[in-house]
């Protein structure tokens, strides 16, 4: 540890009431914390893209038969809108799924971090420090 370090733990630990040893001790743990909850909200992001995507193969298809199908002569649409629909809400789904996928990727990167390196999360959440 350095001297900085060394200073800004001991000033820290001084306005909490605690040792400088116990409060690196704390922080370390709780990048443990920190790596198993990126853990769980990347496996979240995970299952609910695995259910978007077997809604969209097996859900969608019926619902727009059915709902081609209960429509009068009158109203119902050429094929090629139907088609062209297909690929508006591919799009719309994945404007959805990538945001997803770019929040679990950063959550791993979290979650290998945490637990390959706790020292590096501690540093990070003194003050001063970039987050």
């Amino acid at each position: 540890m350095t001297p900085e370090l060394q200073k800004q733990l001991a000033d820290l630990a001084a306005r909490l009431g605690t040792t400088v040893e116990h409060l690196w001790g704390v922080l370390v743990r709780q990048a443990y914390v920190d790596g198993v909850s990126s853990f769980l909200a990347a496996g979240t992001r995970g299952l609910f893209i695995i259910a978007l995507v077997w809604a969209w193969f097996h859900l969608w298809p019926k619902a727009k038969t059915q709902l081609v199908a209960s429509l009068d002569d009158a109203i119902r649409p050429p094929g090629w809108f139907v088609a062209l629909f297909d690929v508006l809400c591919f799009f719309v789904l994945a404007l959805i799924i990538w945001p997803q996928v770019e929040a679990i990727a950063d959550n791993i990167y979290w979650v290998l971090s945490d637990f390959a390196n706790p020292e590096f999360y501690a540093l990070h959440q003194l003050p001063g420090w970039p987050r």
